[in-house]
């Protein structure tokens, strides 16, 4: 049956390194591992396996607990956050699987990766920015922020942010750094404040931009002249700033949110 990335494919949680190998699970021991397969000799237990399109799988947190227990820190928590956000299951049932497969290669790591673990995650790029920004010695940030303005009946959804201090962190990809999307964006953003009744403006503010390739534990912590030559930022007011929580609306008197958009 299809395990690791390839069970995370069919899926819908797509989250593995373009040059993947496919992976297969069996239950006896002797298979060779061909050119171009991975094959890994696991128990599994019953429910463990689920059907896709008439193909057997690992379940969805079955192989949320075999990616968390190989490879780099980040890349572990990445998928993690990408099987939890798309089945909506907390990770800490990675727990029970370490329990019940005791003394299993890479169980030693699975406490580190739920540390980090956010279901909230929007995508396996918001994941990596996130650790990160842990890595670089900052806070953990709040995944999937949600501001609101209930009088112009609106809401944004910030991919992270440090909501004490009124800032808000976007991560963008490729497709948002041509010329004319970056405008279409902040006439966007412009639009939404302005109907907020929010200040509006560009400032320079505490994000950076890398290069997926720099995603990893020795990124060198930001310094005050990457904020100034890399940050792009929008200022929004909004009346109401709250989570799934439902956190207390912001006083009007704040100063206003600083949404760095990462590119």
């Amino acid at each position: 049956m299809l395990s690791g990335y390839s069970a995370a494919e069919l899926l819908g949680a797509s989250c593995g390194p373009k040059n993947a190998p496919a992976e297969v699970t069996v239950l006896h021991r002797g298979q060779r591992s061909p050119a171009g397969l991975l094959v890994h000799r696991e128990r599994l237990a019953p429910g463990e396996v689920r059907e896709v399109g008439g193909v057997q799988v690992t379940s969805p947190v079955r192989t949320a607990y075999d990616l968390a227990r190989r490879g780099a820190l980040v890349e572990r928590v990445v998928a993690v956050d990408a099987l939890a956000n798309r089945h909506r299951f907390a990770p800490d049932l990675l727990l029970h699987f370490a329990v019940r497969y005791a003394g299993a290669r890479g169980n030693d790591g699975i406490a580190e990766v739920l540390a980090h673990a956010d279901w909230r995650a929007g995508s396996p790029m918001e994941t990596r920015l996130r650790m990160v920004m842990v890595q670089c010695g900052l806070p953990r940030p709040e995944a999937q922020w949600v501001v609101q303005d209930e009088r112009a009946r609106s809401a944004v959804w910030l991919d992270l942010a440090y909501p004490e201090y009124l800032i808000g962190v976007e991560y963008e990809g490729e497709g948002h750094t041509d010329p004319a999307v970056v405008l279409t964006t902040s006439a966007a953003t412009r639009s939404w404040s302005t109907r907020a009744g929010a200040s509006t403006g560009t400032r320079n503010s505490t994000s950076c931009t890398a290069p997926t390739a720099s995603w990893n534990s020795s990124a060198a912590p930001w310094t005050g002249r990457d904020r100034r030559e890399r940050g792009r930022s929008a200022y929004l007011t909004p009346t109401t700033s709250i989570s799934s929580a439902r956190r207390r609306p912001q006083e009007a008197s704040r100063p206003p949110l600083r949404l760095g958009v990462l590119v």
